[in-house]
């Protein structure tokens, strides 16, 4: 047995066998009919019944009068309604020097609706009397805006259907003969004036049976569910995400009971329920199974951002990257990662390759022509033939087509790159073929506007797809087979339910807050949408619907949303309230399975690791982190900043600090060496840096950005050098050297910035810091045991092993605009005079605090210990980035007990 949206009588019965038209206000109800006439058929095949929603019987009217020959309706052609929005963004468009500011397309949906409204309540006198009117300046706008749009849709002799109406009125006033059949309008519970015109006019030389239908509700039968409306209770949630659990689990219990129940679940935001409540389903299918039931929901409601509709949004990001040569390397990246782009399968390892590439350079530009020239090279990492050949054909085409094209030819254009870019999609799932026909449907109608817009660029081509693709995603698909539906109040009148939830209804949700349309006059508004009315038809709304509910009636709201603090909705003030509290900590608890899996990974004799310093740093701040970095070789994608990163400024420094101290090796040469070499050699200093960053930012560095940024760095080496200048003598005797160090049978390689020699061939270690912080090298720092700040120390072993001079001294060098510092630790006088030593002893002592860590910490690496254990978790797991991967935060969510128990 089938799902019943839908229960009639033998009345409507009787005026469908007997060959009525069948209208109703929407197409849903119409489905529902439909669906329910199918169910009842006897054998496979039947004669369809003629149920039509209003506004299509409208048009269709329309047209078989046209093809009559009867005026006005064979001088004027229905505009879709993409067609009249887009006339009406022209209109605006055409005026924006008067109002610079306005959005066209959020004013021309706001005035659209304005206009649909006066056409709908006002009669024929009285809309003359609004329109002469001019006492709202906005209102005074709307008006010459109609003006336009009058003009407009005059020259291609085409009306909006609210306009339509009006004419089709006026001329069954006059003959109403034009139009003979027998009609039943069902649901229609409140329609607006011009809809009750029509009727009028029908029922001169027609039947008109008006049907609204109702399932006697069980509750009338029983005592114990709710024997009247007055015994219901308004159930009170502390938030909207227990409401939401407790509605999922209600619903999934009456599913196993009856799998062809249909649920409603009534909300006056469904926009910002129906994602939560997805979610609550899938997550609750995942812990046990529900026989016959499909996650999907039906509603009217967009529910999800443009974006997340996944192919549509990829089509066009990709039509709109092309346009230009340079563009954003993160879109470059995401147009890469397609999985629906030409060649995605054969290519997909180069394609990686080249992000992988783009994301070490993290330059946040890039251009699409070098790219091609990466991706032709055949002895290249990034080879990719069928891209390239798209790419290129593609950018072709869009070059011929950049301007001056009428939308039609336009729409051939769209639909032919598609074809190069994306051929695999027709071959695809049904998810995404019905996504490849919600965009040629929408290439369609751009061709339908033609004649409205006579000629576009190709970007604004794109801009109008752009638009018409949004509004053609947000048409969820009906799924006949969905028990559970989730509509607005307005939007679930006409259907019937096996069981309904009022969700979510508050004091402030509903009814709703009169949302004024501007463009609209105070008079029509104080008229037809005061609160008193609305209220009225609120509570006519929900005793509508009640009475198409056969089974259980719910009624809820959450106390709190976000600080504030709710009361139910006015309708039901009156209804006793019971507070439900839900317990959700049995349920997650019995979703987690906690496995003991305490064996160590040790490092293989045939395994190559490749680190340096950052690799004991990485263990001393979490075990997990080293494996993952240093023996599955995984990282974070890194992302793109604009402009130039820190750490390749910080890179850039390090070079022209290795050039300056390699042409200047002592503290007498900055004495003793004149001004204008000096500068000389600053300025070739500088030139290094930019010549590294010119190579990894190509589109960044401008003439402008370099003459700021060799600003930048002359000033910090010339402060820098004074600073040197006032230090006890010293002389440079290694730059940027490598050394190798064994620990634990772990080989490290290391690369000591800067190695001085001070006086009594003491030998010092330097270490160059371009951020605003340096880490701590004083002897408590390391007290704790386990400590990540091992880099220094790592060196001071390293160079201590590789020469039989002392190391006397452990410095940092910041470098920074905002401060210029040493860091030191010293056990000399002669390195400066503001420097201060440590003793001997405490020296020794560090040294064996550092042995110890650092072998330590390398024992572990070696022996496989990958725990999840963060040394400061609030600045670890942010710098790391890989908590998709150790799962840290599933991991926080077990029992304290549990957690504390596997950590040991």
């Amino acid at each position: 047995m089938a799902i019943r949206r839908f229960e009639y009588t033998e009345d409507l019965s009787y005026m469908i066998q007997a060959g009525y038209t069948i209208l109703t206000p929407t197409n849903r109800i119409s489905t529902a009919i439909l669906d329910s006439l199918a169910e009842e058929a006897t054998s496979k095949t039947w004669l369809k019944r003629n149920v039509i929603p209003i506004d299509l019987w409208i048009k269709k009217k329309w047209r078989d009068l046209a093809h009559q020959g009867i005026s006005p309706c064979c001088d004027y052609e229905i505009l879709e309604g993409f067609e009249e929005q887009t006339l009406w963004s022209l209109c605006i468009e055409g005026a924006s020097e008067n109002h610079p500011l306005i959005n066209p397309q959020e004013t021309a949906f706001l005035v659209s609706r304005a206009h649909q409204e006066l056409n709908s309540f006002s009669s024929p006198t009285e809309l003359k009397n609004i329109i002469a009117s001019r006492k709202n300046r906005n209102f005074t706008s709307f008006l010459k805006w109609h003006e336009d749009f009058l003009q407009r849709t005059e020259a291609i002799k085409a009306l909006p259907l609210s306009t339509a109406l009006l004419k089709l009125i006026k001329l069954l006033e006059k003959t109403p003969e034009h139009i003979t059949e027998n009609i039943a309008l069902v649901n229609f519970y409140d329609p607006p004036p011009s809809y009750r015109a029509l009727f009028s006019c029908l029922q001169v030389t027609n039947t008109v049976e008006n049907y609204v239908s109702s399932t006697p509700p069980l509750s009338k039968v029983t005592p114990e569910k709710y024997a009247t409306t007055n015994s219901l209770r308004i159930e009170e949630f502390n938030s909207d995400k227990d409401e939401i659990y407790e509605c999922v689990r209600w619903a999934q219990e009456i599913i196993k009971e009856n799998p062809n129940a249909h649920i409603g679940i009534i909300t006056p935001n469904p926009q910002g329920v129906a994602p939560d409540l997805q979610r609550e389903f899938l997550r609750r299918l995942r812990r046990e199974s529900i026989p016959a039931f499909d996650a999907n929901i039906n509603t009217n409601s967009y529910t999800g951002a443009f974006k997340s509709d996944g192919i549509v949004y990829t089509i066009l990001f990709t039509l709109r990257i092309l346009e230009n040569d340079i563009l954003e390397t993160e879109n470059l990246c995401q147009f890469l990662r397609s999985p629906f782009l030409i060649g995605s399968t054969e290519e997909c390892e180069p394609r990686s390759n080249l992000e992988l590439y783009l994301r070490k350079k993290r330059s946040n530009l890039c251009s699409i022509s070098a790219q091609i020239a990466f991706l032709s090279n055949e002895t290249g990492d990034f080879f990719c033939p069928k891209l390239v050949d798209a790419l290129v054909a593609s950018k072709n085409i869009i070059r011929q087509n950049q301007h001056s094209k009428t939308p039609f030819e336009l729409s051939h254009v769209f639909r032919k790159l598609l074809a190069l870019l994306f051929p695999e999609i027709s071959t695809s799932s049904q998810y995404a073929i019905g996504q490849l026909e919600a965009f040629t449907k929408s290439t369609q109608k751009l061709a339908r506007l033609t004649p409205i817009i006579k000629t576009l660029s190709y970007k604004q081509a794109l801009n109008r797809l752009w638009l018409l693709c949004a509004d053609e995603t947000k048409k969820k698909p009906y799924d006949k087979t969905c028990q559970i539906s989730i509509y607005t109040p307005s939007d679930a009148l006409g259907l019937n339910y096996t069981h309904a939830w009022f969700l979510s209804f508050n004091d402030v949700s509903y009814p709703e807050q009169i949302k004024k349309n501007p463009f609209l006059p105070v008079t029509f508004t104080e008229k037809y949408l005061n609160p008193e009315i609305l209220l009225k038809k609120s509570e006519q709304t929900v005793r509508n619907i009640f009475d198409a509910i056969s089974g259980t009636i719910k009624l809820s709201y959450a106390i709190h949303e976000d600080e504030l603090e709710q009361n139910p909705s006015q309708l039901f003030g009156y209804l006793q309230a019971s507070r439900t509290l839900t317990n959700k900590e049995k349920a997650t608890s019995s979703e987690i399975e906690i496995i003991d899996d305490s064996a160590f990974l040790k490092l293989k004799e045939s395994e190559i690791v490749n680190g340096g310093s950052q690799l004991i740093t990485d263990q001393a701040q979490c075990p997990f982190q080293a494996f993952a970095k240093h023996r599955l070789n995984v990282s974070a994608l890194q992302s793109f900043t604009p402009g130039i990163s820190p750490m390749d400024r910080g890179t850039a420094l390090h070079i022209g600090l290795d050039h300056l101290f390699k042409k200047i090796t002592s503290q007498k040469d900055i004495e003793l060496i004149p001004n204008l070499k000096i500068k000389k050699i600053i300025g070739d200093a500088i030139s290094m840096s930019i010549k590294y960053l010119r190579r990894q930012y190509p589109l960044v560095i401008t003439p402008n950005f370099e003459i700021t940024e060799r600003e930048r760095l002359d000033v910090l080496f010339q402060e820098f050098l004074s600073k040197e200048q006032e230090r006890h003598i010293f002389k440079v005797i290694q730059s940027e050297q490598e050394y190798f160090i064994r620990i634990a049978d772990l080989d490290l390689r290391l690369r000591i910035d800067r190695v001085d020699e001070i006086e009594n061939n003491e030998i010092v270690l330097i270490d160059y810091k371009s951020g605003s912080t340096t880490p701590s090298l004083r002897p408590e720092s390391w007290a704790l045991g386990r400590s990540d700040n091992l880099q220094l120390p790592l060196y001071f072993f390293a160079y201590q092993a590789a020469s039989k001079n002392k190391v006397t001294g452990l410095v940092f060098a910041q470098l920074n605009a905002e401060e210029l510092k040493y860091n030191s630790l010293l056990r000399s006088d002669n390195y400066s005079n503001n420097s201060k030593r440590i003793s001997d002893e405490q020296w020794c002592e560090l040294q064996k605090i550092w042995e110890t860590n650092i072998h330590s910490l390398a024992k572990e690496f070696k022996e496989g210990v990958v725990n999840v254990d963060p040394l400061a978790k609030a600045t670890v797991c942010n710098h790391c980035k890989l908590n998709t991967l150790c799962r840290i935060k599933e991991q926080e969510q077990l029992p304290p007990s549990t957690y504390v128990s596997e950590k040991k």
